[in-house]
């Protein structure tokens, strides 16, 4: 069975590889550096194109949607054609595929598939919709389509990305996806839950482009081999849903009697990440220094394209200036960058501002707690531009001093409100999993109005009660005492991904259509962090 499987799989993406051999002479280096960057990423693509009359729909192109989509999974997301199942026949009966093959295809497909699998399905043909449900037109009659969802939700694997290339596709629903309280809730959210991309809403035809294929497998193609906002080299979710997006509304301007609309819903905790570029972290370097004077605990760059920056942080044991003075000194001509683009930029040159952070213990630093800001800039019209003076920034010996008036109040509150560790990781734990969910369901709720099933009006309503939930659970968070200096990146992890769902909740209560870029950031930001801290979850 499974060499069966392997054949009918390879038979025709061979056959893409032999086209683009013809095209380029780097396909092999390619084929195998790209399949072996996601191992556990499954596809069964489904492209059914031969009718014969069935319900009146004519025969459609779907070979070339399907050759698409495999073009865009092995070379775009980096999956092993070994782990590509294209159902359909070949020769004189292409396209024809029944509903038992189908299935047949499918049982043959799963036989080896593991729990740490992520399952992609694609279907391209024809869709109706029969007293308000949604089926898939097979080549001897319809499957109904929230069946095939349920199937794949059934199965036991890491998480499941469906594709539906059809008319009238946006009808369906998804099981939403719950977790218990305990202490791996992290791990519980991220773990399973199915996505499910459909090409049009639920009163909307799919439409074809030049060439022949179809509208919303090209979107799909181009966002697949886009490497824009790539993450540590991987290509998210999220990511390809804002790229379909761009170009579904691009399309929409200049055909506006053929507007379609794709519709994504997910019950999946945060995103699914493809690695589709081999990634190895830059060696950031570092620095520290001591003196009797001083301790420089760290050097952060934060370089932009015209300028070179520093931020430090500093322990002061001695007078201010003197000491800014000597770590400006010995920081301007390091070279420490977070990327190789950087260095290429910047080694050579001198920094352009340094921003010192001063504090007066480890302590201090751990928690973010500074009592000077001290900022320094190489030249006269950057010292003119962001030397700006205040009621407590003043400029003292050619740097800008800016004074925490309030330092001393809060190192003592720092001091008093220190509890016990295990009592703060327990309150932060249940308050998080709290934040996280209501976060996970304002992104829901907002892609929703995306999908046309609310307006602004109905989502802000809807979105009530949420919001308030969420300023709640945020003031609930800020209250708690403050972590001991050694839980300190613990601390700032949880505060990030809690920002970020308060960020979503203040832009979602005043969005408007505009709004759509800034939230796609901040959910992207969101899910970024979420996975961060799974990362971290035995610190």
């Amino acid at each position: 069975m499974i060499a069966h499987r392997i054949l009918v799989t390879l038979v025709p993406i061979l056959r893409i590889g032999a086209r683009v051999v013809s095209k380029a002479g780097f396909f092999m280096r390619e084929f195998v550096r790209m399949s072996e960057l996601n191992p556990h990423v499954k596809a069964i693509l489904a492209g059914v194109s031969t009718y014969n009359g069935l319900y009146g729909s004519p025969d459609l192109p779907s070979a070339g949607d399907l050759e698409t989509m495999a073009e865009a999974l092995i070379f775009g997301l980096g999956i092993s054609p070994y782990q590509i199942r294209m159902n359909r026949t070949q020769g004189e009966g292409a396209g024809l595929v029944t509903k038992a093959s189908f299935l047949e295809g499918i049982r043959l497909f799963l036989t080896d598939i593991t729990p740490e699998d992520i399952l992609i399905f694609y279907f391209t043909g024809h869709g109706l919709v029969k007293h308000g449900r949604h089926y898939l037109l097979f080549s001897d009659g319809p499957l109904e389509t929230q069946s095939v969802i349920d199937l794949f939700e059934q199965l036991h694997v890491s998480r499941r990305l469906l594709f539906l290339d059809c008319c009238m596709s946006g009808e369906y629903e998804l099981a939403a996806h719950t977790i218990e309280a305990n202490e791996t809730w992290i791990d519980a959210l991220l773990d399973g839950g199915t996505a499910v991309f459909a090409s049009s809403r639920r009163n909307e035809p799919s439409g074809y482009g030049e060439g022949g294929r179809s509208l919303f497998t090209v979107y799909l193609r181009d966002a697949m081999m886009s490497r824009r906002g790539l993450q540590d080299g991987c290509l998210t979710l999220d990511r390809i849903r804002e790229m379909v997006y761009e170009e579904a509304d691009a399309w929409n301007l200049r055909h506006p009697e053929g507007r379609q609309h794709p519709v994504f819903r997910s019950s999946i905790g945060g995103t699914i990440s493809f690695q589709v570029v081999p990634y190895t972290p830059y060696p950031r370097q570092t620095y520290v220094a001591e003196t009797e004077e001083y301790c420089v605990t760290n050097v952060w760059p934060i370089h932009t394209k015209s300028a070179k920056r520093y931020k430090v942080s500093v322990v002061l044991k001695g007078p201010l200036i003197p000491v800014s003075r000597e770590i400006v000194r010995r920081v301007r001509d390091l070279d420490i960058y977070k990327s190789a683009e950087e260095e290429m930029r910047w080694r050579g040159h001198g920094a352009d501002f340094i921003f010192m952070s001063f504090g007066r213990s480890e302590a201090d630093i751990a928690n973010g707690l500074f009592e000077y800001q001290v900022t320094w800039a190489a030249s006269p019209a950057d010292k003119k531009k962001w030397y700006r003076e205040s009621a407590h920034a003043k400029i003292f010996g050619g740097f800008l001093v800016d004074r925490n008036p309030d330092y001393k109040l809060l190192r003592r509150m720092n001091e008093k409100d220190t509890a016990n560790p295990n009592d703060i990781r327990r309150k932060t734990n249940e308050i998080m999993q709290e934040l996280a969910c209501r976060g996970e369901e304002l992104v829901r709720l907002w892609q929703e109005m995306r999908n046309g099933t609310y307006d602004l009006g109905e989502m802000h309503e809807i979105c009530g009660p949420l919001l308030r939930e969420v300023d709640a659970l945020y003031l609930k968070l800020s209250d708690l005492p403050i972590p001991p200096a050694n839980m300190a990146q613990w601390a700032i992890r949880h505060a990030n991904l809690a920002g970020d769902v308060s960020d979503l909740a203040i832009l979602i209560s005043g969005s408007e259509q505009e709004d759509t870029a800034r939230l796609d950031e901040v959910i992207r930001r969101f899910h970024q962090d979420l996975e961060t801290l799974a990362a971290h979850t035995q610190d």
